[in-house]
């Protein structure tokens, strides 16, 4: 759009430009209602940035939890990418979850761990501070963290 210009203090090109420009050429301009502002805020900052993704991930996690997930503490879970889930799975504080995970039923995930590329099976137990990277975790077991700290 050669009508739109980033002369301004920020260097950018701005939606409000795109707005007047729709206006002066004919085009009827609309509202919209919005239930939460954050949705459409932008990040001029590291730290807008980081307010704007914590913001994201709280959401995410309120979709797992809304499935059926217990996560201990919604604020100190970490999800990216993808995460499969059985029934009557426990997440406490700190768990971050990378690339694609699938956990099967009855199982607890203790404190400050990571989980990476893996598949766990049913009713198994990690314990706290296990990193589990690239693994097939088999129904019953019991990863302990002195035995136990796959990275392979």
């Amino acid at each position: 759009m050669p009508q739109i210009s980033d002369e301004n203090p920020q260097n950018e090109f701005l939606l409000t430009d795109i707005l007047k420009v729709a206006k002066t050429n004919g085009h009827q301009i609309g509202g919209a209602r919005i239930e939460n502002e954050i949705e459409i805020c932008g990040a001029n900052n590291l730290f807008e940035l980081i307010t704007l993704e914590k913001h994201f991930y709280l959401q995410q996690t309120r979709s797992l939890m809304l499935q059926g997930l217990t996560i201990r503490d919604p604020e100190r879970f970490l999800q990216r990418g993808t995460l499969n889930f059985g029934k009557d799975i426990v997440i406490d504080v700190n768990v971050l979850i990378e690339g694609f995970v699938s956990i099967g039923n009855n199982a607890h995930i203790g404190a400050n761990v990571i989980i990476a590329d893996s598949e766990i099976g049913d009713n198994v137990i990690i314990d706290p501070y296990s990193e589990i990277r690239n693994q097939r975790i088999p129904a019953g077991t019991h990863v302990k963290k002195d035995l136990m700290n796959t990275t392979a």
